[in-house]
C-alpha cells in the first residue's frame, strides 16, 4: 500500500514539533511530501479545549467540530487529487486521550485509513512524565503548567493525568484501522526517529 499521509502523535514532550523539523529538513522525506499539506498542531487541536472541558457548555460531540472539520477539508482536497501527500501533527489519538469514547472517532478514523494514512506514536517511559511533560523547560515561561495544576487540582493528579494521556493513545491505536509506528523517544534522538518514519513511508 502506498502511504499518503503522515499522523505524528504523543503526549506533550513526546517530540512531535521536533521530529516533523528534522523530517521537513530530510531530502527523501521532502521528496514524499511533495507539494502537500502539512498541518500543524495549532491547526487540528484548539488550544482551550482543555478549558472547554473544565466549563462543560458544549457536548463531547461539538468539542470534536474542528476535527471533523478538518478530516472533511482533507478528505475533498484528496479527492481532488488521490496522490496528494499529508501531514498532521496531533490528531484524534490526542483528543481520544482527552475523551476517550469511540464512537466519537470512528468516522474519522475510517476516512484517514481510506487516505493511506500511517499513526506514528511517540512515547516514553512513565517515569519521565514529570520532567519530559510537565516540567518542560521549552514551557517555563508560559502558563500551561500552571492551567494543568489548576485543572487537575494538584502536581500529583496532573501527573497522573498525564500518564493516563499516554496510555489513552497506545488505547486508540488498539481501536484505530490506520497503519501505525511506535518509537519509544527515550534518548530525544529526533533524526534517528525521523530516518525510521521516513523508512516507514517509502
Amino acid at each position: 500500500m502506498t502511504l499518503n499521509g503522515l499522523i505524528i502523535e504523543g503526549v506533550a514532550g513526546a517530540g512531535k514539533s521536533n521530529i516533523l523539523e528534522a523530517l521537513l529538513k530530510r531530502p527523501g522525506f521532502v521528496r514524499w511530501l511533495g507539494g502537500g499539506l502539512v498541518l500543524r498542531e495549532e491547526q487540528t487541536f484548539p488550544d482551550n479545549l482543555m478549558a472547554q472541558l473544565r466549563e462543560p457548555v458544549l457536548t463531547d460531540i461539538q468539542h470534536c467540530a474542528p476535527l471533523r472539520r478538518a478530516t472533511q477539508k482533507l478528505a475533498r482536497s484528496w479527492r481532488d487529487d488521490q496522490k496528494l501527500k499529508y501531514v498532521l501533527e496531533r490528531f484524534h489519538p490526542s483528543y481520544y486521550a482527552l475523551m476517550p469514547d469511540w464512537r466519537l472517532y470512528r468516522n474519522v478514523d475510517s476516512a484517514l485509513a481510506a487516505m493511506n494514512c500511517l499513526l506514528v506514536l511517540l512515547h516514553f517511559p512513565d517515569k519521565e512524565i514529570e520532567k519530559r511533560t510537565l516540567d518542560r523547560p521549552e514551557r517555563a515561561h508560559s502558563d500551561w503548567k500552571e492551567e494543568m495544576l489548576s485543572y487537575f487540582g494538584s502536581r500529583e493528579k496532573a501527573l497522573q493525568a498525564l500518564v493516563e494521556s499516554q496510555a489513552r493513545r497506545f488505547e486508540c491505536l488498539s481501536l484505530s484501522r490506520i497503519p501505525r509506528l511506535c518509537i519509544d523517544t527515550s534518548d530525544m534522538n529526533w533524526d534517528a526517529a525521523a530516518e525510521k518514519i521516513e523508512e516507514a513511508l517509502a
